[in-house]
């Protein structure tokens, strides 16, 4: 009989010790999960705090080089200004003028298309990570190269004409807006939008084709979790 007992004893403290490593298990699990989130939080936060900074940059950046800027070589400063900072029909200084806004910034890529038939370069600018690779290549990618080298008989639009067929009947996105702005545009590549720069039209277009998505952390789909075991013994 002693020797019963001693063996329910030892059963009992058997699975006693099994709960303390259940919930120890259980701890370090819900743990590790606050931590990766966080993890992912700050990673999140933090690209978009680089933007801000990289915005702030290029604004302090232009405001050294304006008092650096000789003033006898404009009578008037603010033309000069916003022959910087804006685009115009030249297709090479537009294309120069967004070089030198993304200097710094290594993630933001350039892409150039040659379009035969049209006989005009095209140059698309955007981020990794941040734009949907997949839907530039499927929408916009595509139709443009499509389009412009196709043997097409009727007479090849120019200027703003050019521009308004490529918005109305080319590309694929629903988000298109033109600009004038290099700054404007800048801040709209950062955030996952993708600028295009078409030879013979004035400006740039700039087509949403982000990824939609600004967090990254989301409610898990499933979570490991430890249980007791169910085990009974008769007494």
């Amino acid at each position: 009989m002693r020797r019963g007992k001693g063996h329910v004893a030892g059963n009992c403290n058997s699975y006693a010790q099994m709960d303390s490593v259940s919930t120890g298990y259980l701890f370090v699990s819900c743990i590790f999960t606050h931590l990766v989130g966080v993890r992912q939080i700050k990673t999140v936060d933090g690209r978009e705090s680089r933007r801000k900074e990289r915005i702030e940059l290029l604004e302090e950046r232009d405001r050294t080089e304006e008092d650096a800027r000789d003033p006898s070589e404009s009578k008037d400063p603010n033309v000069r200004r916003n022959e910087d900072e804006s685009y115009s029909e030249d297709y090479e200084a537009n294309v120069t003028k967004m070089r030198q806004a993304i200097v710094d910034m290594a993630d933001v890529n350039e892409k150039s298309i040659f379009l035969d038939h049209l006989q005009a370069r095209v140059s698309l600018f955007c981020v990794d990570g941040l734009t949907d690779r997949a839907s530039m290549d499927q929408n916009i990618i595509k139709p443009l190269l499509d389009w412009g080298n196709s043997d097409q008989e009727e007479e090849i639009p120019k200027g703003d004409a050019l521009r308004d067929v490529v918005i109305r009947q080319v590309m694929l996105v629903a988000e298109t807006e033109h600009a004038q702005d290099v700054k404007y545009s800048l801040q709209k590549v950062l955030f996952g939008s993708i600028v295009l720069l078409i030879e013979g039209t004035s400006g740039v277009l700039i087509l949403g084709s982000s990824k939609g998505k600004t967090r990254g952390v989301e409610e898990p789909l499933s979570e490991l979790v430890l249980r007791d075991p169910r085990i009974s013994t008769p007494l």
